[in-house]
């Protein structure tokens, strides 16, 4: 059974809400790939792609590859986050390494900053500006996606 934090996978739903001049909440999480701390707060500054996923969510795993091209794609001040909710953490290890995901993983076994972004869905995603506001939200995802939210980070970048 999953934990008691009841999470629907969104395979069709999809949309994008705008939400600037909300500041991203700042959090500090283990690392599932090397035991290190994830701060937020270490990124102020770049533009940042918050995503929250698991290893059952299928969406999830076809996004994450995709994430991780532009972690590497789109230049030093970008960079993906993104945070397991896997009740087993060693889940989340061995679909990241299935992967081979490059960026910071964070572990949120508690589900704290889960909740303190309020997802409910996976996957979601929260684009944060170079100041540490939210600019934009995405839940769920789909391959016509993409275009869009790579659309938004490359705006921000360039700002």
């Amino acid at each position: 059974m999953r934990s008691s934090y009841v999470y629907i996978v969104a395979i069709f739903i999809s949309f994008n809400v705008q939400a600037s001049n909300v500041t991203a909440k700042l959090f500090s999480l283990p690392d599932i790939q090397n035991r290190q701390k994830v701060v937020l707060s270490d990124y102020i500054g770049k533009v940042v792609y918050l995503d929250f996923w698991a290893s059952w969510c299928s969406s999830c795993a076809k996004a994450l590859p995709l994430y991780n091209a532009w972690d590497k794609e789109l230049g030093n001040d970008f960079v993906v986050i993104s945070v397991n909710v896997d009740e087993v953490k060693s889940d989340g290890v061995s679909m990241a390494k299935k992967l081979k995901l490059d960026f910071p993983i964070a572990y949120d076994k508690s589900l704290e900053i889960a909740k303190m972004y309020d997802v409910s869905v996976l996957p979601i995603s929260f684009l944060i500006d170079k100041k540490g506001n939210i600019h934009f939200r995405h839940v769920g995802f789909k391959d016509s996606d993409a275009k869009k939210i790579k659309s938004e980070i490359i705006g921000l970048l360039a700002r």
